[in-house]
């Protein structure tokens, strides 16, 4: 009996012993708990601080986002909820007002220790808001302000490596504008290549020029280059050709007006001299032989100018005055833009 005792009390001890859960299963299960717990949070902090800077409570976004940037592996939370708001204003049509919001908080909290967050988020919001928009714009009617919100753009990026470069968005924000400058690159590429195109050989180098000039680190910079070897080439070809002949069709006023408003209002030409003899002008241009190469328009109501010749560019003309014969050059010729003589004859 009592051999049969000690037997059931062992049996009791053993069996418990099995179905009692050990202390290291215990720590691992309260682990797991406190995981699980701090994923809720963050998820929850992250969800408030999205809602937080879409109303443009930055205060309130930045407190929320500093928390998750302190916790190891959910500070990616952090970004991309600064992702996903500036994304949304975007979509949202609410751009402007996300803007404001983000600069409104910088200005008041200059010294934040969150106050990057702002800095990054108004690049991101102008970043979303500008790039789409300029990559649908015509180059043939592309304005200098069809750039200007993107390099806004990149100065309010500039700004968070100024301000706060230790930022952790440092290194997202420079591949951000690195994307800007050759996106604004080949922006001025595209506008050259349409200049090229349409013959415009004098804006086309300027734009060419600029490109490779301010933008020598971007792969647009090459196919500036050879544009602007190709428009320069055109350029000096053109200059080396004789002058256009000058149509000869009847004048209303003594001049042939059609002929000067027909020319490039991009284009110069040379002023050879100006007098009140109208006879002396037709005899000066038949006894040197200008007919096809020469005109004159009235000034005012007594006075006439004899112009010569038709340049692409000032340089171009500069050139001509050097190879004029002498009894041209008289007068000292001067250069004046077709643009000008136009508002003339139009008033």
């Amino acid at each position: 009996m009592r051999l049969a005792n000690l037997l059931f009390i062992a049996f009791m001890l053993f069996g418990s012993a099995g179905c009692t859960t050990s202390p290291s299963k215990i720590t691992e299960e309260k682990q797991q708990d406190t995981i699980k717990k701090s994923e809720s949070e963050d998820l929850r902090l992250y969800n408030d601080a999205k809602a937080a800077l879409l109303a443009g409570n930055y205060p309130l976004g930045a407190e929320q986002l500093g928390i998750l940037a302190l916790r190891y592996p959910f500070a990616n939370h952090t970004q991309q909820a600064l992702l996903e708001t500036a994304e949304d204003s975007v979509k949202r049509g609410q751009a402007t007002t996300a803007l404001a919001a983000a600069e409104d908080f910088i200005k008041k909290n200059p010294n934040h220790p969150n106050v990057d967050y702002a800095y990054y988020h108004r690049g991101l919001i102008a970043f979303y808001d500008s790039i789409p928009a300029l990559k649908a714009v015509n180059p043939a009617t592309a304005t200098p302000q069809a750039s200007a919100p993107v390099r806004r753009a990149f100065q309010h990026l500039a700004e968070l490596l100024r301000r706060t470069p230790s930022s952790k968005f440092a290194a997202d924000t420079t591949q951000r504008m690195l994307h800007i400058r050759n996106t604004l690159a080949q922006h001025e590429v595209n506008i050259t290549q349409h200049y090229l195109t349409q013959g415009d050989y004098p804006r086309a180098a300027a734009r060419a020029r600029y490109v490779v000039e301010n933008y020598q680190q971007s792969p647009a910079a090459t196919e500036a280059l050879a544009i602007l070897t190709q428009a320069t080439a055109r350029i000096k070809a053109k200059a080396a050709e004789p002058p256009p002949a000058v149509a000869a069709e009847a004048p209303q006023d003594g001049t042939t007006k059609s002929w000067l408003l027909s020319q490039n209002p991009e284009y110069y030409t040379l002023q050879l001299f100006s007098t009140e003899n109208e006879k002396f002008i037709k005899k000066h241009i038949a006894q040197n032989d200008l007919s096809d190469k020469a005109d004159y328009f009235r000034t005012n109501s007594s006075t006439y100018a004899v112009v010569y010749g038709a340049y692409p560019t000032k340089d171009a003309a500069e050139q001509a005055i050097k190879q004029l014969p002498r009894q041209l050059i008289a007068g000292k010729p001067w250069i004046r833009s077709f643009k000008s003589i136009h508002a003339i004859l139009k008033q």
